[in-house]
């Protein structure tokens, strides 16, 4: 019959001791275990984006600062866009004249820049007519030939432009595509360069005065101007080829501009689609 010897007292002493020692150890580990803040950001950050639905075929939002893209629904499908055509007309007839420079339009004198103004905020189409005639007299050349030469020196390889207006044509086919991708694009150049041809776009109510003194009422065409906070620049768009277009550029805080595009949209969904945009915008950065 095999016996064992019982263990000595010391041994039991020193085995207890070792079992404490490995005990505090594993309570130690535990202790330190994961930091509360790791915890906290274990998770990503929801996407703001990721449950958005707009009307718009094409939307986009674009970061200028970081020249990022936020957000984007088909942003290189090549779509009518109608009056945001008038940017272009803008951006190129300044170019073209002298800021002096006064033109005859409703039978009156304007000063270039106030009539600039004036296309912008209202998309006056009369006043875009007037704009392209000043800048091809002192030419001698089609403007809208300036605004695709312009196009192609921007990179912006799916626009054309086909008037100065943005109407559709005789035919019913629409005068000017482009993407929203495009759009923002050109909207970028313009803040960039020139950012002071688009501020008067910025408001719900402007009152131009012709060289005469004479003061106009016009309402922005964008009517959820007052809406969006820290708007800088925004250009409507609608014909009946296009449906309806909007384009805005709002100042998120301390000069970060956010570009948001909407193409082929309805006449009054693009408003919608630019608001549920700009919310989600908002809680991205959040």
């Amino acid at each position: 019959m095999i016996s064992f010897k019982p263990i000595s007292s010391r041994y039991q002493w020193l085995a207890g001791l070792a079992a404490l020692f490995f005990l505090f150890l594993a309570l130690m580990d535990f202790g330190r275990g994961v930091p509360p803040s790791a915890v906290k950001n274990s998770s990503p950050k929801p996407n703001s984006f990721s449950a958005l639905t707009v009307e718009a075929v094409s939307a986009l939002v674009y970061d200028l600062n970081q020249k990022q893209i936020l957000f984007a629904k088909n942003p290189d499908a090549q779509l009518p866009i109608a009056s945001l055509v008038k940017v272009m007309t803008a951006l190129t007839a300044t170019e073209a004249l002298p800021p002096a420079t006064t033109i005859n339009f409703i039978g009156r004198a304007w000063r270039l820049p106030t009539l600039v103004d004036y296309i912008l905020v209202s998309s006056s189409n009369a006043a875009a007519a007037a704009l392209a005639r000043a800048a091809e007299e002192a030419t001698a050349r089609p403007l809208v030939d300036r605004m695709n030469a312009l196009a192609r020196e921007l990179g912006l390889e799916a626009t054309r432009f086909d008037n100065t207006t943005g109407l559709d044509l005789s035919n019913g086919q629409p005068s000017g595509i482009s993407t929203a991708r495009d759009v923002a694009h050109l909207f970028a150049q313009v803040l960039t360069t020139k950012p002071a041809l688009l501020a008067a776009t910025s408001l719900s109510k402007f009152d131009p005065a012709a060289v005469d003194g004479i003061r106009y009422h016009l309402s922005n065409t964008n009517t959820v101007a007052g809406e969006i906070p820290g708007l800088v620049a925004s250009k409507t768009g609608y014909t009946d080829a296009a449906g309806g277009s909007l384009a805005v550029v709002f100042d998120r805080g301390l000069n970060q501009p956010i570009i948001i595009v909407v193409l082929g949209s309805s006449e009054q969904g693009r408003f919608q689609d630019l608001k549920k945009i700009w919310r989600a915008t908002i809680q991205y950065f959040l």
